[in-house]
């Protein structure tokens, strides 16, 4: 059997413990597989938008300049937000 994640793999499994020790050991590596599939997700996600930007380009439909404005106009509106 094949399996996505670790998540996917794990849920199957159903992983039991006995003691506090192995129950932490698991609920860590929990943590790091499902940081491991946010990651994944993260890749996928900006793979898509670069793929549809640089479409968009080569269509003629915007200019790369206009991409690279609007980015930095965005990243001063979140820095106004964060504070």
């Amino acid at each position: 059997m094949s399996f996505r994640t670790y998540s996917d793999y794990r849920d199957h499994h159903q992983f039991h413990s006995n003691t506090d020790a192995q129950s932490a050991m698991w609920s860590n590596i929990d943590l790091i597989a499902q940081i491991a599939d946010l990651k994944q997700d993260n890749y996928r996600l900006t793979l898509a938008l670069s793929t549809l930007m640089e479409l968009l380009v080569e269509k003629g439909i915007v200019e790369q300049d206009d991409i690279s404005r609007k980015a930095l106009e965005l990243d001063q509106f979140l820095e106004l937000t964060d504070e």
